[in-house]
């Protein structure tokens, strides 16, 4: 069987890349570190550690499914207080895209109930209690769909619409506080986009490679740095861990950058941060950020038509089940001809690979 990456690939790009890379850069500004502990690795001086936080990750804190973030993680991150700096294309990609990406992940009320056994198979008052329980089980939950969308999910996106919900009014003192880049910034991105050197795409308006020169300009004379994104543009994936571009790391480096972490897991991130020495106002013991680390992990599973391919495990967008490959199988392709179709192992739910049925 041959690979062979279809138009689907663009459907992947789009659900998250369509985005630019937003970044926030933390960057602490006192004499001597904020942490208590005197083992603290990160370096003292005028600036002490940084951090980038992709788009991705702020915007999960508005999703409901694929790229969520887990709540517990917002002030952990907001309580840094005025140890974030966070820059103007940060501010305003985050308040153009969050109500689009709550609606997104909300669109479906989806839930699975197992079907009622047919009348003619019935022999046990057991089986009659099972299916009255189906009954009222599908009733309560017509119920709540009805309910959520007639109500709740409208009440929701219009408080993400005033500005007005929570996740909103916890980030807004840090949107507020949003830097402009300065014309030398601005130039250079210019240049980093004609070149073609990433983050960012040179068809792509410019929005990752101001944040990056902003950054590089914030992180002058720091060891240390933390970079959460799970966007290729910065880093590869080899064997669960990601890699920074060289060409990136290199930049890093000629600014005094000794040790750079990148993460696709905030949660993940903040435990290094920790370890670290770095003080985080809200603290979270271990046992708690290894559960929210899980629980990050398992909503970036990606949904049918996010992937080409069942090559790694995938969320069915029926039953919600995670998926590790899948059933195969082949039918007509919504791209002409014959393809493989991955099928669900636990409700059945069927999507079209793109790859084609060569047999």
């Amino acid at each position: 069987m041959r690979y062979r990456r279809t138009r689907l690939t663009g459907s992947i790009r789009m659900h998250w890349a369509s985005v630019p890379f937003l970044v926030v850069l933390l960057v602490m500004t006192s004499a001597g570190c904020p942490s208590p502990r005197q083992n603290c690795q990160c370096g003292r001086g005028a600036t002490l550690p940084a951090i980038f936080v992709d788009a991705n990750i702020l915007l999960g804190f508005w999703s409901l499914q694929d790229g969520r973030v887990p709540s517990e993680l917002l002030l952990p991150l907001v309580e840094l207080g005025g140890n974030v700096l966070i820059t103007q294309q940060v501010a305003d990609e985050v308040n153009r895209n969050k109500l689009g990406v709550f609606l997104r992940s909300s669109a479906g009320f989806s839930a699975s109930l197992p079907s009622e056994i047919p009348t003619h198979m019935v022999v046990s008052r057991e089986m009659a209690s099972w299916n009255d329980r189906l009954k009222a089980d599908r009733a309560e939950l017509d119920k709540a769909r009805k309910t959520w969308n007639d109500s709740v999910r409208p009440d929701l996106a219009n408080a993400i619409s005033n500005n007005s919900d929570l996740t909103s009014q916890h980030l807004a003192p840090l949107l507020r506080s949003a830097v402009m880049p300065s014309e030398g910034q601005l130039s250079a991105a210019r240049d980093r986009r004609e070149r073609g050197n990433p983050p960012g795409k040179r068809s792509d308006p410019l929005g990752d490679q101001i944040s990056w020169q902003q950054f590089l300009d914030a992180v002058e004379g720091v060891r240390r740095v933390w970079i959460i994104t799970r966007d290729g543009d910065f880093a590869e994936v080899v064997n669960k861990s990601r890699l920074l571009n060289p060409l990136l790391r290199s930049e890093l480096a000629e600014r005094g950058v000794e040790k750079v972490e990148v993460h696709d897991n905030l949660a993940n991130a903040l435990r290094s941060i920790k370890e670290a020495g770095v003080h985080v106002p809200h603290e979270l013991d271990e046992a708690k950020l290894g559960e929210l680390q899980k629980q990050e992990a398992e909503a970036h599973y990606p949904q049918p038509p996010y992937l080409t391919w069942p090559d790694r495990p995938w969320r069915c967008p029926q039953c919600h089940t995670v998926n590790e490959g899948g059933v195969l199988s082949a039918h007509p392709s919504q791209y002409g001809g014959w393809s493989y179709w991955a099928h669900c192992r636990r409700c059945g739910y069927k999507w079209d690979t793109g790859e084609a049925y060569d047999d």
